[in-house]
């Protein structure tokens, strides 16, 4: 399945990112938030959670919950 092709990509480049980075620093790029959105989007429709979808990504809820809202995690 192609998704599951970018869901390992995705992660691949999130764990680069995360070690390249302090906390709180940078955010990540927009076609990683825009991915992460639309595979947790794909996971609520199969009836999974935004939980779910954060785990596979190797995000936080709440990170993957503010990108839904279309924010960068931290700006509130």
């Amino acid at each position: 399945m192609e998704l599951e092709k970018d869901l390992e990509q995705f992660r691949q480049e999130a764990q680069r990112l995360k070690a390249g980075r302090r906390s709180g620093s940078l955010p990540f790029p927009e076609a990683l938030r825009a991915f992460a959105v639309r595979y947790a989007e794909h996971t609520v429709a199969a009836g999974g959670t935004v939980t779910d979808a954060a785990q596979k990504l190797g995000v936080s809820g709440p990170t993957l919950y503010e990108w839904r809202k279309g924010r960068p995690a931290g700006h509130r």
